[in-house]
C-alpha cells in the first residue's frame, strides 16, 4: 500500500457518524485534494484538504473537535517517526478537513530516479505531466464502500525530469 494517500485514507474510516451524514448528501464519495512536494532529502510535504458535505463535515467536527486528537486517531499523532511537523485545522468556510505533515523518508532515490509509492487504485489516470511533476486522479474504494476520489499533485526536486506513472509497481 502507498503511503501517499494514507492520511485520505484514515481520515475517511475516521468519519463514524459522519460517513451516514456523507452517504445521505451525496451517495457515497468523497474528493480529496492533495498536494505532496518531495524534498532533496526524501521526506515528502503533505497537504490533504478533504472537503465534506456539510451534514459530514459537522458530525466530524462535533465528534472530534480536537485537532490533535483527531491526529491522533488518524494515526499520525503515533507515528512519530514516519510523520513529523504534523497539524490539522477544519475549515469551516469550505467544510474540509486540512491535514499537513512532513512523510520522513517517503521517497527514495536512485541516482536520478524517485520512487514515491501509492495507493493501489480501481481507477487511475494522468491528468497532467510536467519534467518535474504530475497530477493524478485516483477513485479508491474503501473497505465501507465508500468511494474516494483523490486528485494529487507530486512536485520532484529541481533537476527531475521524466516523472512518471508506474501503476504496476505502486509507484511514482
Amino acid at each position: 500500500a502507498g503511503w501517499v494517500l494514507l492520511v485520505a485514507s484514515a481520515l475517511a474510516l475516521l468519519l463514524g457518524r459522519a460517513e451516514r451524514a456523507l452517504r445521505a448528501d451525496d451517495g457515497r464519495r468523497q474528493r480529496v485534494t492533495q498536494e505532496c512536494t518531495v524534498l532533496p532529502t526524501g521526506d515528502i510535504r503533505l497537504v490533504h484538504t478533504i472537503r465534506l458535505p456539510l451534514a459530514a463535515y459537522t458530525a466530524l467536527k462535533d465528534e472530534v473537535r480536537n485537532t490533535a486528537l483527531l491526529l491522533r486517531r488518524l494515526g499520525i499523532g503515533s507515528q512519530a517517526t514516519l510523520f513529523a511537523d504534523a497539524h490539522a485545522a477544519y475549515d469551516d468556510e469550505q467544510s474540509a478537513v486540512r491535514v499537513e505533515a512532513r512523510m520522513v523518508g517517503g521517497a527514495r532515490s536512485r541516482g536520478a530516479l524517485w520512487h514515491v509509492p501509492i495507493v493501489n487504485a480501481r481507477e487511475q489516470e494522468v491528468l497532467e505531466q510536467a519534467p518535474d511533476r504530475i497530477r493524478l486522479l485516483t477513485i479508491v474504494e474503501l473497505s465501507d464502500g465508500t468511494d474516494q476520489v483523490v486528485t494529487t499533485s507530486l512536485v520532484f526536486p529541481p533537476g527531475t525530469r521524466g516523472v512518471r506513472l508506474d501503476a504496476d509497481a505502486g509507484r511514482v
